[in-house]
């Protein structure tokens, strides 16, 4: 994990907007860089599929943002989204597997 990396996952996840869940894991990654916390699974999966999915996003054309189609948008994150998750062999439903149980309990409640 570098700080240069975790700008990217932060500029990479800015294109969708603030999320809470995405906030927790980033201020994890960003501890864990300063040597603050231990890393976890969650997070080293977190970091990994947000890089390559910035690369993927990236290879499109979209260094940034996001296509004005909400659709075309939509089918965008599909497309890059499960393609990476596949990359790294987790499942479609993955929640549990890129995100702590912190950023969880925002993702689902309590």
């Amino acid at each position: 994990m570098t700080t240069r990396g975790i700008e990217v996952v932060e500029k990479h996840t800015s294109r969708f907007g603030f999320d809470d869940a995405n906030q927790i894991m980033i201020d994890r990654l960003k501890r864990i860089e300063a040597g603050e916390i231990d890393v976890t699974p969650q997070d080293l999966n977190f970091y990994s599929h947000e890089l390559r999915e910035y690369v993927r996003y990236r290879k499109l054309g979209y260094e940034t943002g996001v296509p004005a189609n909400t659709d075309a948008a939509t089918d965008l994150w599909r497309q890059t989204h499960s393609a990476t998750l596949d990359d790294y062999n987790l499942p479609l439903q993955a929640d549990e597997l890129l995100y702590h149980p912190d950023a969880l309990k925002v993702l689902y409640g309590d």
